[in-house]
């Protein structure tokens, strides 16, 4: 009885093993790219100029970057996330896109961000004002969007 019962635990656990190897996702190939990318490296696959880059860079839109001493890296997993993300418009608007997004005058948006009511963004003392989306549904009072993940709970 003894020697049944070890070659059907046998048995039983390979066939077990089969089935859910079976079910496990095969593990994936070793990446050939590098894990930081150039602006020229990321550019390229994200079929843009890297003056893009540099640009978006600037301005905060674009996919998230970092420094390495003085060069800008972009991470390709980061950058691979950030192609497959779904778009909800633009997070960084100029003043008058704010005031198109609002209903209310651009100089109300200045005003509001001078005083320090309303967050907004200058790159320098005297530059125009940018103001991403959420400060001002913030500051308007609305409820931001919840975002579902396809992964969370429904």
């Amino acid at each position: 009885m003894d020697e049944l019962t070890a070659a059907l635990r046998t048995i039983i656990r390979d066939e077990v093993a089969r089935q859910l190897a079976e079910l496990l996702p095969a593990q994936p190939a070793p990446e050939t790219t590098p894990e930081l990318l150039g602006v020229e490296q990321a550019a390229a696959r994200l079929g843009l100029q890297p003056k893009t880059l540099y640009e978006w860079r600037r301005l905060h839109k674009g996919p998230p970057s970092l420094r390495v001493g003085r060069l800008v890296k972009y991470r390709a997993d980061v950058l691979d996330e950030w192609i497959n993300r779904p778009t909800f418009g633009d997070d960084i608007l100029t003043l008058h896109e704010a005031a198109e997004y609002t209903r209310k005058h651009w100089r109300t948006i200045a005003d509001a961000c001078r005083s320090s009511e309303l967050r907004g963004i200058q790159r320098t003392r005297n530059a125009t004002w940018r103001v991403r989306r959420e400060d001002l549904d913030t500051w308007l009072g609305i409820e931001p969007p919840q975002h579902r993940s396809h992964l969370g709970p429904r």
